[in-house]
């Protein structure tokens, strides 16, 4: 009798390289960031040490981000079908931002209770994944703006720094390969989902970039709603 020496070649399943790189990767940047967030509360605010355990804990912070984009990229999540309102995922996006760039982000919502059939917390991300570009290429204002037009749920993030975020010639332009990787995501995920992503520039050098899905008008006032109604 023969023993077979051949190895399992069968291909790992996206939970199964999950648990690695939580394992591998997650759990000691976890343990990592929980350090240096204790750490920074022994420091005064104007002690220069408290600057560098700061800018130091963002980059714990985006290297996490940058890995699960990275397995974002190799193996796509299914989508799922969920009713969700245009607030809970305008609002969902911007929470998951870093703390320093939550910041700079502004939401403005009209119809916001509307809801549209979608996996939100996909598209919540791709939004994310289109503010933390934006945010990483100026520290001034971006603008989330959710409305409904035209029977479409959008979602928009309004970049006024020109010549930053987007570029003018074609197609999409980054200074960093994290973020360009953070733009195509966010397209992918966008359009197997049934939804469009779309880039405009208006003539004063704003840069717009729209997500559009079917949506599902709900009665409300017109008007925008401020960012406390939900």
């Amino acid at each position: 009798m023969q023993a077979s020496l051949e190895p399992d070649l069968r291909s790992p399943t996206r939970q199964e390289i999950s648990a690695a790189v939580t394992e591998g990767v997650r759990a000691p940047l976890a343990a990592l960031r929980a350090s240096m967030e204790s750490l920074s509360h022994a420091f005064q605010a104007e002690d220069p040490r408290s600057l560098a355990v700061r800018g130091a804990l963002e980059e714990v912070v985006r290297l996490g981000h940058e890995m699960q984009a990275l397995l974002d990229y190799a193996l796509p999540e299914p989508a799922r079908a969920l009713s969700c309102s245009l607030l809970e995922i305008a609002f969902a996006a911007r929470a998951a931002l870093p703390a320093a760039m939550r910041g700079q982000v502004v939401l403005a919502t009209e119809n916001g209770r509307s809801r549209l059939t979608v996996d939100g917390t996909l598209l919540s991300r791709s939004i994310t994944r289109v503010l933390e570009a934006a945010a990483a290429e100026t520290r001034a204002s971006i603008l989330l703006r959710s409305r409904i037009d035209g029977g479409e749920a959008v979602f928009a993030v309004v970049h006024e720094a020109p010549g930053g975020f987007l570029g003018e010639s074609r197609g999409t332009r980054f200074r960093s390969a994290i973020c360009a990787l953070s733009a195509v995501l966010a397209r992918r995920d966008v359009e197997r989902m049934g939804g469009r992503f779309g880039i405009q520039h208006d003539p004063g050098g704003s840069t717009v970039l729209e997500i559009r899905f079917p949506a599902e008008a709900h009665a409300e006032p017109a008007g925008p709603d401020a960012e406390a109604r939900a």
